[in-house]
Parts: structure tokens; sequence; C-alpha cells
């Protein structure tokens, strides 16, 4: 269909052409259906904007010095790509990022076998100073964040298992942590013990490198919800 001099719009096969202030005429007499469709529309899309989990990311730059330090370190050098490892000794080093080794590394230097169930929330913003124990076995735990009233650490079944105030810590079975002072009163918390490889599996699916061509610099960049 094409615009005519005349302001309409011809309909093929047929010798009726539809004007444009028949269009507006259409919409005014059919305004409460528009207004409810806009309406539905921007509902829509605010909805969906809520229940968009934000995604973070940090990025570091590592200089390599030694072509083959990083590689004696690693304990799983044997899940490398061989090529790479023959023809590009910083790009080998670059992909001793990727090995389970270090993912573990890095669960236990920060905790990470503790997760909030509500990808939303993120860890920072209620605890801090995370340890758990390698032996923590996997299972689920309310936290109840009461004030100047302090905790309550309770189990899945609501057994309370510690309470104390935010200058103390929360001591659990195999895992502690401090209340952070900003963090939320009169809310509860809802976090679970993982297993290490499960934690390692997430570290090692938000990390991402990039060597840069011609130098022996390696761009490291992880991105998450925390």
């Amino acid at each position: 269909m094409s615009a005519t001099n005349g302001g309409s719009i011809p309909l093929h096969g047929s010798t009726r052409e539809v004007h444009v202030r028949d269009l507006v005429a259409v919409v005014l007499r059919h305004w409460r259906i528009a207004a409810l469709l806009a309406v539905i529309v921007a509902a829509g899309a605010y909805f969906q904007a809520r229940h968009v989990v934000p995604q973070f990311q940090s990025k570091l730059t590592i200089q390599i010095s030694s072509p083959n330090n990083v590689l004696a370190q690693a304990a799983d050098v044997s899940r490398l790509d061989e090529m790479a490892l023959r023809t590009d000794p910083v790009l080998s080093e670059a992909l001793v990022l990727t090995t389970q080794d270090l993912a573990l590394r890095i669960v236990r230097a920060l905790g990470l076998q503790l997760d909030l169930t509500d990808p939303a929330l993120r860890r920072e913003a209620v605890m801090g100073e995370v340890v758990v124990d390698s032996l923590a076995r996997p299972a689920l735990y309310r936290l109840d964040l009461k004030g100047s009233r302090g905790y309550d650490l309770r189990s899945a079944t609501g057994q309370v298992i510690a309470s104390g105030t935010y200058d103390q810590r929360v001591v659990g079975p195999g895992f502690s942590f401090r209340v952070v002072p900003g963090a939320p009163a009169g809310t509860t918390v809802e976090f679970r013990i993982t297993p290490p490889a499960q934690a390692a599996a997430w570290v090692s699916g938000g990390l991402a490198y990039r060597v840069r061509e011609g130098t022996t610099a390696v761009d490291v960049m992880f991105t998450g919800s925390d």
C-alpha cells in the first residue's frame, strides 16, 4: 500500500480509500479500549522490570611476568587446551583462570557456599565476614532481622539455632558471619549452604577473560548478580 496526495491509503483489491481522519475517528470512538491496552502494556513492562535480576560486572587487568609461573601452581593443568599451551604462553596462563581448582579457592576465600535464595538481594547488604567450613552440609536457613532486638537464626523447619545482637557473630552448623549494621530490620532473609562444587561452577560460569593482542596483559571479567 502507498500514500496518495489526498492523505488517504488505497486498499489493494478494492476501490475504497481509508483516510487518516477515519482512523482517528475509530480510535476516538473506542478510546476506552485504547486506554485499557495502554495501561496493560505499561503494567506488563513495569512488572517485567521488577522481576529482572540486576547483573553486575567487575574487571581486573593482570600483567603476566613469567610465562610458566602460574602453570606450575595449577593442580589441574591437564584439563587445559593443549594446543593453546603450545602456541601461546600468555593464553595458557589465562586459561588457568577457568580451572576448577582456582574456582574452589575463590569459593573458600569468600565463603560463597553461603548463597541467598533471593537473587535480587545482594549478600553484602545483609551479611559480611562470611566463613563456611568445607564440610558444612547443604541446608536451608532463615535469618530474622529484628533491628535493635538483634537476630534469630532458624532452620528450614523454624527451629531457633542462634540468637544475638548485631555486634555478635551469627554461628550456625559449619558457618558464621556478621550481620551488617544497615541490614533491613523487620525482614526475613533466606539463605542456603551449597556444595563446594556447585558454588565453584557458579564462579566459573561468570568468569571471562581477554588477552590483549601483542602484550602480556589479560583482562579478567566477572559477571554475576552479586
